[in-house]
């Protein structure tokens, strides 16, 4: 079994074509029957996109931080986007709420991954 490794300078940069990358290898992987694989491409997609939110709206937070139920609060916490605020206007409540099932449901299948795979593709 192969291991694979992330580089920390990777964890920085989410760019669109390092999301159209993360998008076909997951794919490849659902396509090969690699479903571990495939989650870890997932994982690793929404974790970059919540930190590049994050970083536009000049939010600090660890680099290192890869919980991306955590990293997803922040991100709507920022944006105003729980669905129990006031603020939000009822038809949207079960969009977001859908949203943090699908987060709580990534990391899920990420910590259902064996623990000796990691992505070795950056964002």
């Amino acid at each position: 079994m192969t291991v694979r490794t992330v580089d920390v300078r990777d964890l920085t940069a989410a760019t669109e074509e390092a999301v159209h990358e993360h998008i076909a290898k997951a794919n490849e992987d659902l396509a090969a029957g690699e479903y571990a694989d495939a989650i870890l491409y997932c994982y690793n997609l929404v974790e970059q996109l919540l930190k590049a939110v994050l970083r536009e709206r000049g939010v600090e937070f660890k680099a290192s931080q890869g919980d991306i139920r955590t990293l997803y609060n922040m991100v709507a916490s920022e944006l105003g986007l729980n669905p129990g605020e006031d603020t939000i206007e009822r038809p949207l409540r079960p969009i977001l709420e859908g949203l943090q099932k699908l987060v709580s449901g990534i990391l899920t299948g990420r910590m259902l991954v064996p623990s000796q795979a990691s992505t070795s593709s950056p964002l």
